[in-house]
């Protein structure tokens, strides 16, 4: 009878160390990486290309990626701002050829009509995978270079959550952005389609209320001690 126990025991240990992990752990991800450059020829040139290497992973292949889209927070503050598209914008891999960034194209639109699935207001870009008959369906692990320009200067950072990539199965997932971004600010200008009342130019400003009661308890200690 011992001897039984312990064989039961061996087996359902050896069943644990050879069974695979189990999936519940795995979180589903999206992020990206992007660089910035100046254009000086051509149809767009003064635009600055925006480059983004995006990297992603969803548990089962049926669960595939359909849409890719990049949040483009605080630009409406520049009125004159410009995004455009070259056709088609992006290129990833996809099951037949995964190996070759260039095997899927994608299209991409500004949208600016309001955006639930971010929760925010801002316009935002969205890339569109542009399966045809002849294309296969796209990895479960995937990449690509996805491609926009733009009149609004970089700036260099972390951007948390502004990739959002749906699934056909109504799940959605956030990721960040790290490197060049279009995001206008006031304090150093933004975009080349003229004055948008920021920048660091001349001019006088108004200095805070507690700066203000600060010089004015300075101003009464020095009386007293004149006074002694």
């Amino acid at each position: 009878m011992k001897r039984n126990c312990l064989l039961f025991a061996f087996i359902v240990s050896l069943i644990f160390v050879l069974a695979p992990p189990s999936p519940a752990g795995f979180v589903p991800y999206i992020s990206g990486t992007s660089t910035a450059t100046l254009i000086e020829s051509g149809d767009f040139a003064g635009m600055y290309r925006y480059d983004i290497s995006i990297d992603w992973k969803v548990r089962k292949s049926s669960s595939k990626i359909s849409q890719i889209d990049l949040l483009l927070t605080d630009i409406t503050q520049d009125s004159d701002y410009e995004v455009d598209f070259s056709s088609p914008a992006a290129y990833s891999n996809n099951r037949r050829h995964h190996n070759n960034l260039h095997a899927a194209t994608w299209n991409a639109s500004l949208e600016s009509s309001g955006l639930s699935l971010f929760g925010e207001d801002d316009p935002y870009i969205q890339y569109v995978y542009a399966a045809t008959r002849h294309s296969s369906k796209l990895t479960k692990n995937g990449s690509g270079t996805f491609s926009f320009y733009s009149d609004i200067a970089p700036e260099y950072g972390t951007f948390d959550d502004v990739l959002l990539a749906q699934l056909n199965c109504s799940q959605k997932i956030l990721g960040d952005l790290t490197g060049a971004y279009p995001y206008f600010s006031p304090d150093i200008g933004g975009g080349t389609g003229g004055d948008t009342g920021g920048g660091t130019g001349g001019g006088t400003s108004t200095p805070e209320p507690a700066t203000i009661t600060l010089l004015s308890l300075g101003g009464c200690l020095a009386a007293l001690r004149k006074k002694r």
